[in-house]
């Protein structure tokens, strides 16, 4: 069978935003006022506090949040981010135990910005709260032994077959010689427009440090959103559009 492989597509940036809004952004919780919060770009002095906040918000729709960790260092946690409005953004985060947020950008330069709290509206999180065992699986706590790694090749190639097969070939370096690495497919209720893949590393036994390159693959026949799938690393994310088989004459007949 004759493979081809489709490239991920990035969404353009929205004119509608300015661009100074496009950084990594740390929170100023001593500047906040009753109506909106303050943040200041990363590397910005200072004064001490115990851990600070903030996220970032890229052009081709990524959306990191950096949430307080052990020892006041950010912790990343990723999503994308959507105009809801004018100056109005909404963002859905991957991890179903964080919630989702909104918030309207009141004011923003090169040095400050100022954005209000907005209430979040039902969407693709909404939609995970028909299912009731969804809510007690966001509080477990997470697995030791399996981590989210990062890659460094992702593509998705499409067999000549009928009908044709989608796989996903996923490639990087793991950082133990005997780590299992595998793709997971995140559960959902309803089909999502992309279906997030997660890149797992799995560890049973004493991890030996050593760095060893791994290739793996997924077929996509039953984890493929309306538009497409996200692959998801520890650091970064890469999203393909995946086009939709047409139905066959044989099939439309029927």
């Amino acid at each position: 069978m004759a493979a081809t492989s489709t490239r991920p597509t990035a969404e353009p940036i929205d004119k509608s935003l300015p661009e100074a809004v496009f950084r990594h952004w740390v929170h100023v919780r001593e500047e906040d006022t009753k109506t909106y919060e303050v943040y200041k770009p990363a590397g910005t002095p200072l004064p001490p506090a115990f851990g600070r906040d903030g996220f970032e918000m890229r052009k081709d729709g990524r959306f990191v949040q950096y949430l307080i960790g052990a020892a006041d260092a950010p912790v990343p946690a990723f999503g994308h981010w959507r105009l809801a409005g004018k100056l109005t953004v909404a963002v859905d985060l991957v991890e179903p135990r964080l919630p989702d947020l909104s918030f309207e950008i009141v004011d923003v330069d090169a040095r400050t910005l100022k954005i209000r709290r907005l209430p979040v509206a039902a969407g693709a999180a909404g939609a995970q709260a028909d299912d009731p065992h969804q809510p007690d699986m966001g509080k477990l706590p997470p697995a030791q032994t399996h981590r989210r790694i990062d890659f460094q090749k992702a593509e998705v190639r499409v067999f000549e077959s009928f009908p044709p097969q989608r796989v996903l070939v996923v490639s990087g370096v793991k950082p133990y010689m005997n780590m299992a690495v595998e793709l997971v497919p995140v559960v959902y209720i309803r089909q999502p427009e992309y279906w997030e893949i997660e890149v797992v590393g799995s560890l049973r036994g004493v991890g030996l440090p050593a760095e060893a390159p791994y290739t793996v693959s997924l077929n996509l026949a039953a984890s493929t959103g309306s538009r497409g799938i996200v692959v998801m690393g520890a650091t970064r994310m890469q999203r393909f559009d995946v086009p939709q088989d047409a139905p066959t004459d044989e099939s439309a007949a029927r």
